[in-house]
């Protein structure tokens, strides 16, 4: 009977040492899958961390038509923070800028300083820097960083639309806040620019309507139809921190319109898919 007992006694006490192994091997087994999961979330957030804090840009062909430059700040993160851009009269199809069907007019828009390109012009960062001048006689002194005889020369990246090959510029440490904007060059500038908060810019893209107006200190005004062409790239808009791209223009068909972009017959092709 004592035997009997002491067995019993042991055979209890094995079942339980059994259960705390396999208790602390599923312990063991869950860490494991936490710790992987975690890196692969680590591995996924700096993808896009990395994707978002780096500059677009592409090759340029020799023979752009026009330039343009757009100037940013970055916050201490690295994402983009502040976009320069200003205000002007331009010539447009109402249509464009959410008025009407048809028709064309003069209308002020926010755009970032863009023009053609000149005989002069040796390159597009000449053409920008000359344009930038022009337009808004130099602004805080920023054409200096467009100097095309510099050694560290900022990343254009090339629109077919238009030929236009368009400058990304940061400007300043990280963090920084919003540099002034006094002219270096004595004259009226024909475009009023400020900096706009990218958080106003991305309310602004994700509208549906192409008349959304951008409130900054220079006014409420629509974006330029180029303008908003530039941002909207694929590209540009995971730049600017937009993960989501507008139900009517799906992921592909910002990277896929590189040959034709805004062509309806390539735009067709992509939402048939």
């Amino acid at each position: 009977l004592k035997l009997s007992r002491l067995l019993s006694v042991f055979l209890r006490g094995n079942r339980s040492l059994g259960a705390m192994a396999a208790h602390r091997h599923g312990l063991a087994m869950a860490a494991v899958a936490l710790a992987s999961l975690y890196g692969v979330l680590g591995i996924r957030r700096a993808e896009w961390t990395t994707r978002i804090t780096q500059t677009p840009k592409s090759e340029v062909p020799r023979g752009y038509y026009a330039a343009g430059v757009v100037f940013f700040l970055r916050d201490t993160t690295g994402a983009v923070s502040h976009v320069l851009l200003g205000s002007e009269t331009r010539k447009l199809r109402l249509k464009d800028v959410g008025l009407g069907t048809s028709g064309w007019g003069s209308r002020v828009v926010m755009l970032f300083p863009q023009g053609s390109r000149e005989l002069e012009d040796a390159n597009f960062y000449e053409t920008a820097r000359r344009e930038f001048i022009e337009e808004t006689r130099d602004a805080g002194g920023l054409s200096s960083r467009l100097e095309s005889d510099s050694k560290t020369l900022p990343p254009a990246m090339y629109f077919v639309k238009g030929g236009m090959a368009v400058v990304f510029c940061e400007v300043g440490r990280r963090g920084m806040p919003p540099p002034s904007l006094t002219p270096a060059v004595p004259g009226t500038p024909k475009l009023r620019v400020t900096w706009v908060p990218v958080d106003e810019l991305r309310r602004v893209l994700r509208s549906p309507s192409t008349g959304e107006l951008m409130e900054t200190p220079v006014g409420r005004w629509p974006l330029f139809p180029m303008t908003r062409a530039v941002f909207s790239r694929g590209l540009v808009r995971r730049w600017l921190g937009i993960k989501s791209h507008d139900d009517s223009f799906p992921p592909e068909y910002h990277d896929f319109a590189t040959k034709r972009p805004w062509d309806p017959a390539i735009k067709r092709q992509v939402l048939e898919r």
